[in-house]
């Protein structure tokens, strides 16, 4: 159930001027746990391209830092943490929402995609379960990412050996292979690669930013009951219906 959750937070806030940018659509849940953000006290590196966009922003990019610890708890499983993860989430200017927290498109015409409004860095604690999961994806990745090099390698040799007279047929044996591969296996294949890298670096389910101040996290409820047993980790306000 989404529920809409007024959060005040007057004490503490050690933003870099103006007032923090709140939003009029929550998109929590009453079983999301709720964690301290600030803006980065330094501009994250390498980051100006990612805000090059020909659609047009409706907001100011953020770069947030998670601001408070974190229990040594997995928040997807509820187990112990074994290791803190550096974590890089991106959220949108999207239709849905300005800070959403999954890339959309834009324009359908166009298939121009969402412009970056935020991006989220901090370390986060993962479990056995969460570790060994990524390194399962990385490694199917990898092994993905060999098949469409080798695939192209193949295609790229065929149509060198057709252009230097080597190969005569060349509508018989180029062609089919072009079109196996184009628009083929090799689009299913790099949206397969950027899942599997997705989920093996992405240990928490966020939802969309609506108060710069704070993001909400889909978590276990081990994970909120250990949040809340921390200084500073309790939540502001609980969340009432609208």
């Amino acid at each position: 159930m989404v529920r809409h959750q007024q959060v005040d937070d007057s004490a503490g806030d050690d933003r870099q001027g103006g007032p923090p940018m709140t939003y009029q659509r929550p998109w929590t849940s009453a079983d999301d746990a709720t964690v301290r953000l600030r803006r980065c006290r330094e501009p994250l590196p390498h980051t100006e391209r990612l805000y090059q966009n020909v659609v047009s922003r409706t907001i100011e990019p953020l770069e947030l830092e998670i601001a408070q610890e974190l229990p040594d708890v997995c928040s997807r499983h509820g187990r112990p943490a074994v290791a803190r993860k550096p974590i890089r989430v991106c959220f949108y200017d999207a239709k849905q929402h300005p800070r959403f927290h999954r890339i959309a498109v834009a324009n359908w015409p166009t298939k121009q995609l969402s412009p970056l409004s935020t991006i989220l860095v901090g370390d986060w604690p993962v479990c056995d379960r969460c570790a060994g999961a990524a390194r399962r994806a990385r490694r199917i990745a990898a092994v993905i990412a060999a098949v469409m090099t080798v695939n192209l390698l193949v295609l790229a040799f065929l149509i060198v050996a057709a252009r230097a007279g080597l190969m005569t047929d060349f509508q018989a044996a180029v062609r089919p292979l072009a079109w196996m591969l184009f628009p083929g296996s090799i689009p299913i294949e790099i949206c397969v690669l950027v899942l599997l890298l997705h989920s093996g670096t992405e240990p928490a389910v966020f939802r969309p930013i609506y108060d710069e101040r704070f993001a909400f996290v889909r978590a276990h409820p081990h994970f909120r009951k250990s949040l809340q047993a921390m200084p500073n980790g309790r939540p502001p306000t609980a969340p009432t219906d609208h």
